[in-house]
């Protein structure tokens, strides 16, 4: 499938949406879910992860083996469709492919337009107000453990600044129990998102793989578009945004003293350590540690160079001490982690 192919699917109107324009109920079968009451007596219907999947084998039986197994649906929304308040058992990312939406999460009420991706908590009251012929949204629903294990094993990689951005997410969320992204000056974004879609549409041999693969890259396109928003909110309010701190020292590879990276952004040596201590909870001595050992494990997974070399490669002269602090961080030794990393990758 092309993309122009994929463009004339997506735009092509399928039976929900024809029945819509007849104005006949096109709202979903109560009977397919149960439903709930909200604190103002509002139904409010509990979407599980099980019966997506079994209606979708039903509805797209020519997709044959694919859908055997999967932990990930991917579902083109309803345009013109009356969509009940509802909760789902598990993680929704949904995608302004073209045109926009209004969605109302917790009661209030999030604009999104072309570009623009948005990550669900389960158990979120949502809902997708009236779209039109130009609305076209993608649903991602994610099985729990399809995301804690598919994708955060994926993810996981030992940058200072990703597990910064990770856990500012992690924070927001817990809050809001959604998060949105703006990616629409991401022009890898669209043409992966596509890139799924044709590879979901047409399955073939290794589809399942390469659409995981995807979803890696399009976290990543999100993490990416999430540190610009916080940079530029930063600058507007005339403040150092700590994450630009933390790829400072991450690309000086922790070959930096506290003294040099405070001068380097204007600040007291003193306030500095301060504000590290408060926003990640270490202090810069610790912090520089972990990155030398992230190096250190990253050397580990992906050359064979001999450990004394990798503990001298990161500042470390004493043999017994490195393979002391390694063990503290990753509850391994080198010898373990190269070998429990090497094991997962044959």
């Amino acid at each position: 499938m092309t993309k122009e192919q994929l463009r004339t699917h997506l735009f092509k109107l399928t039976e929900t949406e024809k029945r819509a324009l007849n104005n006949e109920d096109s709202r979903l079968p109560p009977t397919h879910y149960n439903k709930i009451k909200s604190e103002t007596g509002e139904d409010i219907y509990v979407f599980d992860f099980e019966t997506h999947h079994r209606m979708r084998r039903e509805r797209y039986a020519h997709l044959g083996s694919y859908l055997d197994n999967t932990q990930i649906e991917i579902i083109k929304h309803a345009r013109y469709t009356k969509t009940p308040m509802h909760i789902h058992s598990f993680i929704e990312m949904f995608y302004v492919y073209a045109g926009s939406v209004t969605s109302v999460i917790n009661n209030e009420k999030i604009e999104l337009t072309e570009g623009d991706i948005c990550l669900l908590d389960p158990d979120v009251p949502h809902t997708i107000l009236d779209t039109g012929e130009n609305d076209i949204i993608i649903n991602f629903l994610m099985s729990k453990s399809y995301f804690s294990t598919t994708m955060l094993s994926r993810l996981s990689t030992n940058s200072t600044i990703f597990n910064f951005l990770i856990h500012a997410l992690s924070n927001l969320q817990q809050k809001q129990q959604y998060i949105l992204f703006a990616c629409q000056e991401s022009p890898i974004a669209k043409e992966i998102i596509e890139n799924i879609l044709c590879e979901y549409y047409e399955p073939s041999i290794g589809s399942k793989d390469i659409i995981d693969a995807y979803m890696v890259v399009i976290f990543f396109e999100m993490l990416r578009a999430f540190q610009k928003q916080n940079v530029n909110e930063n600058k507007d309010s005339k403040q150092t945004y700590l994450g630009d701190i933390l790829q400072y020292i991450e690309e000086q590879q922790g070959q930096c003293t506290l003294q040099s990276v405070a001068k380097h952004f204007g600040f007291n040596a003193n306030y500095l350590s301060r504000l590290i201590k408060n926003q990640i909870g270490k202090n810069f001595k610790d912090l520089i540690q972990e990155l030398r050992f992230n190096k250190a494990a990253t050397l580990l997974r992906t050359t064979s160079l001999p450990i004394e070399e990798i503990a001298n490669e990161i500042g470390y002269n004493n043999l017994g001490f490195f393979y002391q602090k390694f063990n503290l961080m990753y509850g391994l030794s080198p010898k373990q982690y190269r070998d429990k990393e090497k094991a997962r990758n044959e």
